[in-house]
């Protein structure tokens, strides 16, 4: 789940095709298999839907998708802008603090859709290893509170989201690489077991 340090609610962002994921062509079906089936969301579940406002129009379907069950959703979008500078502009004494937010969320949430956010793998390249080390170890007790309540997490990602500097790693077209990735998202499951 992103730092909710790092989160910010976009008041008033008009959807574009710049806030739809390339190579998708149906956002909405994308949305009803990952609140459905892969979360298996259900009324009165309260649902944390987190990820990049490069993603905004599926993170908006999922949120619908999750109010479609009679469930109630938490839209939290990021930018890597905020992700740096809460780096960057932060004091390090505070990198060890425990996220209050997402630990107040970890407490009350029954599930987490996140879409991976982060386009570029450098962002954080120029931050001292030990920052890094300690914001990832004070994060790891949200992980842990939300897998000791056996909260129902789902991550869209997982390190293959299709940016362009993945697809630059792989050496293959972004276009490519997110018609490969979409197409894994959207195989039948019935049909993979």
């Amino acid at each position: 789940m992103l730092s909710l340090l790092t989160w910010a609610i976009a008041a008033v962002i008009v959807p574009t095709a710049a806030n739809r994921p390339a190579g998708v062509a149906n956002l909405e079906a994308v949305a009803e298999k990952l609140v459905k089936q892969c979360a298996g969301v259900h009324e009165g579940d309260l649902v944390v839907v987190s990820g990049s406002l490069r993603d905004l129009e599926l993170l908006e379907d999922i949120a619908v998708e999750v109010r479609s069950v009679g469930a109630w959703p938490l839209l939290v979008p990021g930018t890597e802008r905020l992700t740096r500078r809460m780096v960057e502009d932060v004091p390090a004494a505070f990198d060890t603090s425990a996220p209050g937010w997402e630990m107040a969320l970890g407490d009350r949430a029954t599930v987490t859709i996140t879409v991976e956010a982060g386009d570029d793998p450098a962002l954080l390249g120029s931050v001292p290893l030990d920052r890094i080390a300690a914001r990832e170890k004070a994060s790891r007790r949200i992980a842990e509170r939300l897998l000791a309540r056996g909260v129902r997490q789902v991550s869209l990602g997982n390190g293959l989201y299709p940016t362009a500097a993945l697809a630059r790693h792989f050496r293959i077209g972004q276009e490519q690489l997110a018609r490969i990735f979409w197409d894994g998202v959207n195989a039948d499951s019935d049909e993979l077991r």
